[in-house]
């Protein structure tokens, strides 16, 4: 089924932690685009060694660097959100 179709899509009033496509992953950004138009808060995993991992807030002006595993992460990471829905990739 199309990520639009799901019941409940936009998810409006949720915070949604999406991944950063690396190593041939599927793009999900252009539904981060719709997500963000919709309302939703959308945020990236920022995985630190030693800690926790916290979900950064980005949106479509966000500037990105490479942090951890070579993954993208928003430079400006300090709003972070708790997900109340994450997709993952699976390999």
């Amino acid at each position: 089924a199309r990520m639009t179709q799901v019941p409940g899509f936009p998810f409006a009033t949720k915070n949604v932690a999406l991944y950063a496509a690396v190593r041939g992953e599927i793009d999900i950004m252009p539904l981060a685009a719709k997500l963000q138009v919709a309302g939703a808060v959308t945020a990236l995993p920022v995985p630190v060694a030693g800690h926790a991992l916290t979900f950064a807030v980005f949106d479509a002006q966000s500037v990105f660097e490479t942090g951890a595993f070579d993954i993208p992460v928003p430079q400006d990471r300090a709003q972070t959100v708790n997900p109340d829905i994450l997709f993952i990739p699976c390999l």
